[in-house]
């Protein structure tokens, strides 16, 4: 069996997002890499060979900086009138 390799040192996982039928996912996880703390939200696929889930494209947040990052989205989304929760 071949083992996972990951690259962040730890990771936990606060959401998976549905997007589409193909089962892509958007996934939103706190994580830590060389002693440093980040909000990971990325899209992850399905891989057309195995049907697995596979990292896409994203952005690692610095946790210091998560809170104004989220702040500035729903503003953004609020002044757009584009709020569909």
């Amino acid at each position: 069996m071949a083992e996972e390799i990951t690259f962040w040192d730890k990771e936990e996982v606060i959401d998976r997002i549905p997007i589409n039928q193909r089962g892509e996912i958007i996934r939103v996880a706190r994580v830590k890499r060389g002693g440093a703390d980040y909000i990971d939200v990325r899209r992850y696929y399905r891989s057309r060979e195995t049907g697995n889930l596979l990292p896409g494209k994203g952005i690692a947040i610095p946790a210091a900086f998560a809170k104004a990052v989220a702040e500035a989205v729903l503003q953004s989304i609020t002044e757009a009138g584009e709020d569909r929760s």
